[in-house]
């Protein structure tokens, strides 16, 4: 790069910035103070790369936000927005409830993250598929009704966005949301 390009490149960071936290691409931790969009979002349609099927995202509560970002440092295996993919081709078991898991799965725990009441977006990193990023928007008047409803869950997508796993992109994902257990 000659002179000018760095001068240039500088400048544009510079003016940027602020751009880059809100997009979850500079390695910040930022979310929006007082809003709860805690909870897990389930795909409404498959999302598979390979083997590896996304089984939800979720997003903590105000206050695991406010630890983990005084500390910036994971609750081994645990963060305020991750994801997880199960491992299709691995044994199966069934948990107490019943239902049946992965025996091999992978947490994906954030690199960055920015969570507002118009955009969630977050990146990571997978161990067997590499890059993963996310940028969406959320639903917040879907996600109260879930908050608020007998069922815990949206029957309406509660988060639409897109999602890349290695160098496969899913366009326009929608994710319900659903309160846990």
């Amino acid at each position: 790069m000659t002179r000018f390009q760095l001068l240039l490149a500088g400048l544009l960071a510079l003016v940027v910035a602020p751009a880059l936290a809100a997009d979850a691409s500079d390695k910040t931790f930022t979310h929006q103070k007082k809003l709860d969009l805690s909870g897990f979002y389930m795909p409404v349609k498959e999302i598979r790369v390979g083997a590896y099927v996304l089984h939800h995202i979720a997003i903590s509560t105000e206050g695991e936000f406010k630890a983990y970002e005084a500390t910036k440092t994971h609750t081994d295996p645990y963060a305020p927005v991750m994801a997880h993919l199960d491992d299709t081709s691995s044994k199966t078991g069934t948990n107490e409830l019943g239902q049946t898991y992965y025996e091999k799965s992978e947490r994906l725990l954030p690199t960055s993250y920015a969570v507002s009441a118009t955009k969630l977006a977050f990146t990571s990193t997978s161990k067997t598929l590499g890059a993963v990023t996310f940028t969406g928007k959320p639903d917040v008047k879907v996600i109260k009704a879930g908050k608020a409803s007998l069922a815990h869950v949206t029957e309406k997508p509660a988060l639409t966005g897109t999602l890349t796993i290695g160098k496969t992109t899913f366009k326009d994902a929608k994710f319900i949301w659903w309160g846990g257990e």
